[in-house]
């Protein structure tokens, strides 16, 4: 994946995180990369989509809320949109 992104291949370096992620879930610098990647190809929706999808196995599967450095980079790329909606 890192190769490919290096390479400017950033639809290659995706098919490759999406691979990662569906064997292992829970790793968060793969999502990070993902969410990088979707917002340099102009999918800032499915990048949206694609933090809640971290915060949310994190969550699950470990009981912890996501890094600071994912939770600093979502909220670069993402602004408020990736935030769940406050009651």
């Amino acid at each position: 994946m890192a190769v490919h992104e290096a390479l400017d291949q950033p639809k290659a370096a995706l098919r490759y995180g999406d691979r990662l992620l569906a064997c292992d879930p829970l790793r968060e610098d793969v999502h990070r990369a993902v969410i990088r990647l979707q917002v340099r190809l102009g999918n800032r929706a499915e990048a949206v989509r694609q933090a809640r999808r971290c915060r949310a196995v994190l969550r699950s599967e470990l009981g912890v809320d996501l890094a600071p450095e994912t939770a600093a980079l979502c909220d670069d790329l993402l602004g408020p949109a990736w935030r769940p909606k406050q009651p």
